[in-house]
């Protein structure tokens, strides 16, 4: 099963989902999203446009690991954006220690970082997916929102799944 991935959609899609998880976001609800990044302008880039899709809720913002696992005790979300590279506890280790406590967090590694080793990492850890900073992240961050299984994309040949 694939989300459609539009031909005019510019960004680089490193890997949503593997096939062996689902994220399952019901829609007929807000959805909650929390941000997770140690760059303010990106975090609220990045709100304005989850925004403007609707429907989105940003419940949290952190500038990094620590601060997110924090928040997790005090509120919920449907879907984390994670950033992987982040002083005091980098995206690994946070979504690590959140997929432990929480199995049915969608967390998103979202990072300027298009390597493999990050990536594989992310995944490793139980990130749901990994979408790369460059480009326009628009068409595709709507299709995560909107879609209401946030089902499976293609992965890149490269890497791990």
């Amino acid at each position: 099963m694939f989300l459609p991935v539009l031909p005019d959609v510019r960004f680089t899609l490193i890997q949503l989902i593997m096939p062996s998880y689902f994220c399952i976001v019901k829609k007929s609800k807000m959805i909650r999203v929390i941000i997770v990044d140690n760059e303010p302008t990106f975090r609220k880039g990045l709100k304005t446009i989850l925004l403007n899709i609707g429907d989105v809720e940003v419940v949290a913002e952190a500038c990094n690991g620590a601060e997110f696992l924090m928040l997790l005790e005090e509120t919920t979300a449907d879907v984390v954006f994670m950033d992987v590279k982040m002083p005091v506890m980098d995206g690994v280790e946070a979504t690590r220690k959140a997929k432990c406590r929480f199995p049915e967090l969608c967390i998103i590694g979202f990072s300027s970082y298009e390597s493999d080793d990050y990536i594989n990492k992310m995944l490793d850890a139980g990130a749901t997916g990994y979408l790369s900073k460059s480009g326009d992240n628009y068409d595709l961050l709507t299709q995560i929102i909107n879609n209401p299984q946030a089902g499976l994309l293609p992965v890149k040949k490269n890497v791990k799944q």
